[in-house]
């Protein structure tokens, strides 16, 4: 092989490589771009996954005072109840006693009238 030869040879190679070099600073540069917006995909991604546990954690936070206001609610109304059934069986109480001694007397007069009735009636005594 002639040094022109030679010289064609590697100039022939020196233009591949020279050419396979810009190809690679192209790829580079394209996966350089790919890799920028992935990774702003990424952040973006990353913000709405913060925004969504955020927002969830608001909903805990909302459920959670909601239940806390029904339960106290429903410890009131127990409370309430209670209060009223109280009252109620105290009101009932007394008005079966009443009821009762009312009962006594009508028995006791039912009586006087049946005794009055055996002993001859309209005061005549017979």
């Amino acid at each position: 092989m002639t040094f022109e030869e030679r010289l064609a040879s590697i100039t022939e190679k020196l233009e591949v490589v020279a050419s396979m070099q810009i190809t690679a600073q192209q790829e580079l540069a394209e996966f350089r771009k790919w890799n920028e917006e992935a990774q702003k995909r990424h952040e973006e991604a990353q913000k709405q996954h913060e925004d969504a546990i955020k927002r969830h954690g608001d909903e805990i936070a909302r459920m959670d005072a909601k239940l806390n206001r029904a339960i106290r609610l429903a410890i009131q109304e127990t409370r309430n109840e209670r209060k009223r059934r109280k009252a109620f069986h105290s009101e009932f109480d007394e008005k079966m006693t009443q009821l009762s001694a009312a009962q006594l007397i009508t028995e006791e007069k039912l009586q006087r009238f049946i005794e009055s009735l055996r002993r001859g009636g309209n005061g005549q005594g017979t």
